[in-house]
């Protein structure tokens, strides 16, 4: 026989742990599966509508390859997860525009291929101005561009584990000031690219330059006949500590292997990039316009023929290159190993940089040249293997 006491205690004790258990229980995210493309545009518009207030999953089930029927828009919350990217595929049917238009916050795309009909015209996944976007483990194959912002910096962006194959550019986060304007904020919260493979021919483009138009006192004004490195242009979008291209595998580049404009804390890690010579422009790893504040460490860059492993570079474009001011500042380079018929070191309008610990014994061509305005200035340079004395040549 029971007492009581013991059978009140006991219902004291479940009281006390239900708002615990409640925890548990409320606005979980929902689940849904998808066989094709027109059930993937239903079930995003579900989790669209279905109040949930959290990230629901949408598994897209089918196997084989389904043509996209027009840009798949991303406006919610989600994760789309396919079989895995051998099986799951989406084809641009018309070969242009775009498979998935991202255009909220909190959304990740994982385990699918996305495929260009005939190459050309297609870009594999647009994002708008959105935060927290996961691209993760996919397959971008002959696509124009596999992902692309344009006009606007996404925050908080990663990018992880993905096969890039023969896509003319794999990664292009393009804020363009002339377009965008001046009232787009410059702050990229942390980039994590690390860890995807790149067949060619072009790599990853962190760009917040301004394509000829700079922003003087909130005007436009063409670089080419106005512009003269004015300290009042947009400053460098900045990235949270933390933010890194790292651990990426390229080869058969022609195009920019790792490109960054005008981009400030981004450092670029154990990469190893192999590009091709004798055919258009870049460098393995290239900063031009004003970035500054990143480290080049534990890099492996094979330059072809007429490349450069390393490009520091001012404002490159439009008429308006030789200028000091846009150069990039305060850029550390160590510990990285160069190779190829190519130019080791390329650079010119930079200031404060730091050159120490780099192998260029398979790669001892070096070209630094200073442009109107100003020398290129090292504040630390030395035991740098195969250069002479240990320091890369400052030139004239």
């Amino acid at each position: 026989m029971k007492s009581p006491l013991s059978s009140f205690i006991k219902w004291l004790v479940a009281v006390a742990i239900l708002p615990f258990l409640s925890l548990t229980t409320t606005a979980d995210a929902a689940t849904f599966n998808a066989k094709n493309v027109a059930e993937l545009r239903a079930r995003i518009n579900q989790a669209r509508n279905n109040g949930a207030g959290s990230v629901d999953l949408i598994r897209f089930t089918g196997v084989g390859t389904f043509n996209d029927g027009g840009p798949i828009t991303i406006n919610t919350p989600v994760i789309i997860q396919g079989v895995n990217r051998s099986k799951s595929k989406i084809k641009n049917q018309d070969n242009k525009g775009f498979i998935f238009n991202i255009v909220s916050n909190n959304v990740t795309v994982r385990n699918l291929s996305l495929l260009a009909n005939k190459g050309g015209g297609t870009v594999g996944i647009k994002l708008g101005a959105v935060t927290n976007t996961k691209i993760q483990n996919n397959t971008f194959y002959k696509c124009t561009t596999g992902i692309i912002s344009f006009g606007v910096v996404p925050v908080n962006l990663t990018v992880t584990g993905n096969n890039f194959l023969q896509n003319t550019t794999s990664l292009w986060t393009l804020r363009d000031s002339g377009r965008a304007g001046s009232s787009n904020p410059l702050w990229g919260g942390k980039y994590d690219i690390r860890g995807n493979f790149v067949n060619g021919p072009g790599g990853f483009i962190l760009d917040n330059g301004n394509d000829g138009t700079e922003w003087v006192n909130q005007k436009p004004v063409h670089a080419a006949t106005n512009y003269k490195g004015s300290r009042l242009s947009p400053m460098v979008t900045n990235y949270a500590n933390g933010s890194t291209v790292s651990n990426n595998k390229m080869v058969n580049i022609v195009l920019f292997g790792i490109g960054l404009a005008k981009c400030g804390n981004v450092d670029i890690k154990n990469n190893n990039i192999s590009m091709k010579g004798n055919t258009g422009y870049g460098g393995c790893i290239q900063l031009e316009h004003r970035t500054k504040n990143c480290v080049v460490s534990g890099n492996t860059l094979n330059a072809g023929a007429g490349k450069s492993g390393i490009f520091l570079i001012a404002f490159s474009d439009h008429g308006a290159k030789h200028v000091y001011k846009n150069g990039t500042r305060n850029i550390t380079v160590t510990d990285n190993i160069f190779t190829g018929p190519g130019t080791a070191f390329t650079g010119f309008g930079f200031a404060g940089a730091k050159a120490f610990k780099n192998d260029f014994r398979k790669n001892k061509r070096f070209r630094t040249y200073s442009i109107s305005g100003g020398k290129n200035s090292f504040s630390q340079n030395y035991g740098n293997l195969g250069a002479p004395g240990g320091k890369i040549p400052v030139g004239g």
